[in-house]
C-alpha cells in the first residue's frame, strides 16, 4: 500500500492559515469557536442519505419538506418533522448560504470574530445511491475557498479509509502547501467510524502517523449512528476491535446490521462508533490531537447519569465492559492531546448539569472538553437557538469560554 509523502505538510497546521489569521490567534483572538458544524447541502449527499431517494430540485424538497413536517399535524416533535428541520437546511441553494445562515441565525452577538470548524462529509463509499452533482474533491475544493474568503472557518477533510490507495492521495492533498492558490489548506482530519470503518483500519492508521508527526488534529464521531452506511453487511473489516478498555476482542470481520432504524443505531454504535477502539490508536500514537466528538452521545449520557456510573476506571473490573462516558474520561485524562467536545449532546438539559458538575470538580476535565454545536444536524432537535442559549446559561460565561476559545485552541493549534 502506498505511503504518505509528508514533506509538503507543515509542521503544524497553523501555517495553513493566512498571515494576518495566525497573528490574531496568537493574540488574543478569537472571543469564540465553535469546533463542530457542517454546510453541506443536498448536492453533496447520496441519494438515500434520509432513507428515500432526494430529489435534485430544491423546490421539490421543500415540498418534501413541507409534506413530512405537516403529515403528524399535532406534533412537530416526531421523526418525519424532524427529518424535515434537517431537510430546510439541506435544501438552500449552497454551503455559503447555509454557512451565512447559521452565523447569522445563532452567533450574531460574536459578530464576525468567532471561528467555526468546518467538517466536511464523506459519504459515498458507504450510502447507497448516486452523487452525480458534486463528488468529495468538488466538496473539499468548494470549502477550500469558501475558507480562504470568510477567513473565519477551519476545514476538516472527511476522507473515507475503505477508498484505500486515493484516500492516502486525498489526504496528501488537502494537507501539502505548494505555495500557489492551488492549496486546499486543510487543518484537521474528520473521521466517521459509522460509514463502515473501524478507527485502526491499516489506512487510517497511516494518516494518524502523519497526524501526530505534523500536529494535525483529527475529529471523530463518537456516539450512535445518525449517519450510517445503508448496506445490509460489511464484509471482511480490516482493524482491531476492542471489546473494553483493556481487552482486545475477535470481533466478527463480516457485519450484519438490524432491520429496525432503533435496532440499526445500537448496532452501528455498539461495533464501529465505541470509545474503546481508539486505545490500540493511542498505544501506537500516543501524542495524537484527537476529539472523540459528542463525548459519547445521548444513549452513553442516560446511561450515565440514570446508572450513576462511576467514572473511576479503576473500580470496574476487567471483565466488565466500560461505560462509554467513563472509557472516553479515561482516554482524556491518560493522553495529554485527547480532548471530547459536547456536541448535539449538549440539548438534553440534564446532560449540561451533569457536564457542569465533572468540570467544576476536576480539573483535568475542565481543560479538555471542546465546544461544538453540530449544526446541522442538530436542527432535528427542534428550536436549535433556545437549546444553545439554555446550554450557554447552564455552563456559565467562564466555562464556556473555557471550552469555546481556551480549549479549542489547545486542540487545535496547542495555543
Amino acid at each position: 500500500m502506498n505511503n504518505i509523502n509528508s514533506s509538503k505538510i507543515p509542521n503544524t497546521p497553523i501555517n495553513q492559515l493566512n498571515p494576518e489569521l495566525q497573528e490574531k490567534l496568537t493574540n488574543g483572538y478569537p472571543p469564540f469557536i465553535d469546533i463542530h458544524t457542517h454546510i453541506f447541502n443536498y448536492k453533496d449527499i447520496p441519494d438515500y442519505y434520509l432513507g428515500f431517494r432526494l430529489p435534485i430540485s430544491r423546490r421539490f424538497l421543500g415540498f418534501v419538506g413541507f409534506f413530512l413536517h405537516n403529515l403528524i399535524f399535532w406534533t412537530k416533535k416526531d421523526y418525519l418533522s424532524r427529518a424535515a428541520y434537517l431537510i430546510k437546511v439541506l435544501k438552500k441553494k449552497n454551503s455559503s448560504d447555509i454557512f451565512d445562515s447559521m452565523k447569522k441565525t445563532y452567533y450574531s452577538e460574536y459578530d464576525n470574530s468567532i471561528l467555526f470548524g468546518v467538517l466536511t462529509m464523506d459519504m459515498l463509499k458507504g450510502i447507497d445511491g448516486t452523487q452525480d452533482t458534486r463528488t468529495l474533491r468538488d466538496q473539499l475544493f468548494l470549502i477550500s475557498k469558501l475558507a480562504k474568503k470568510n477567513n473565519n472557518i477551519i476545514s476538516f477533510a472527511a476522507i473515507d479509509p475503505t477508498r484505500n490507495a486515493e484516500a492516502l492521495r486525498i489526504f496528501e492533498e488537502v494537507f501539502s502547501i505548494n505555495d500557489n492558490d492551488s492549496d486546499l489548506n486543510y487543518v484537521g482530519l474528520k473521521v466517521y467510524p459509522s460509514l463502515g470503518y473501524l478507527p485502526t483500519h491499516p489506512i487510517l492508521m497511516k494518516m494518524f502517523e502523519v497526524c501526530e508527526a505534523k500536529q494535525i488534529p483529527v475529529l471523530s464521531h463518537c456516539s450512535s449512528a445518525l449517519t450510517r452506511n445503508s448496506n445490509d453487511s460489511i464484509k471482511n473489516i480490516p482493524g482491531i476491535f476492542i471489546n473494553d478498555i483493556s481487552l482486545e476482542g475477535e470481533a466478527p470481520k463480516d457485519f450484519k446490521t438490524g432491520g429496525s432504524h432503533k435496532q440499526c443505531e445500537k448496532d452501528y454504535r455498539d461495533y464501529f462508533n465505541r470509545p474503546h477502539h481508539w486505545l490500540k490508536v493511542l498505544e501506537t500514537f500516543p501524542n495524537l490531537r484527537l476529539n472523540l466528538a459528542h463525548f459519547g452521545g445521548n444513549k452513553a449520557w442516560e446511561d450515565f447519569i440514570d446508572k450513576n456510573e462511576s467514572i473511576d476506571i479503576q473500580t470496574i473490573p476487567e471483565n466488565k465492559k466500560k461505560p462509554w462516558v467513563a472509557t472516553i474520561i479515561y482516554l482524556l485524562k491518560k493522553y495529554p492531546n485527547v480532548y471530547a467536545d459536547f456536541s448535539y449532546t449538549f440539548v438534553e438539559e440534564k446532560f449540561s448539569i451533569r457536564l457542569k458538575e465533572l468540570m467544576l470538580n476536576d480539573t483535568e476535565l475542565t481543560n479538555k472538553i471542546l465546544f461544538g454545536s453540530d449544526y446541522s444536524m442538530v436542527v432535528i432537535e427542534g428550536d436549535y437557538k433556545k437549546k444553545l442559549n439554555n446550554f450557554k446559561s447552564i455552563m456559565q460565561p467562564n466555562l464556556i469560554n473555557q471550552m469555546a476559545r481556551n480549549n479549542n485552541l489547545k486542540y487545535l493549534f496547542n495555543l
